[in-house]
């Protein structure tokens, strides 16, 4: 796969799970949710560099993000 940028994503910082190797903070882990761009924010965004990204998305855990799901069929 050709592509401009490869980045790590941490996409959300909460996480319902306490996995013994996290190096996030209990704190971290635990936090609310709030004020997340939807998916349409996040593809303009990308798209608006120009380039194309090979992106691992991580977290926290991802997946609580309400539109991961489109987010990732878009992106």
């Amino acid at each position: 796969m050709d592509y401009d940028i490869e980045a790590d994503w941490k996409l959300v910082d909460g996480c319902n799970y306490r996995c013994g190797y996290c190096f996030l903070s209990p704190e971290s882990l635990g936090s609310k949710l709030t004020g997340l761009p939807d998916a349409d924010a996040w593809v303009s965004a990308f798209a608006a560099t120009g380039k194309t990204w090979l992106l691992h998305v991580t977290g926290g855990e991802p997946s609580l993000h309400p539109e991961f799901t489109p987010l990732c069929e878009r992106l």
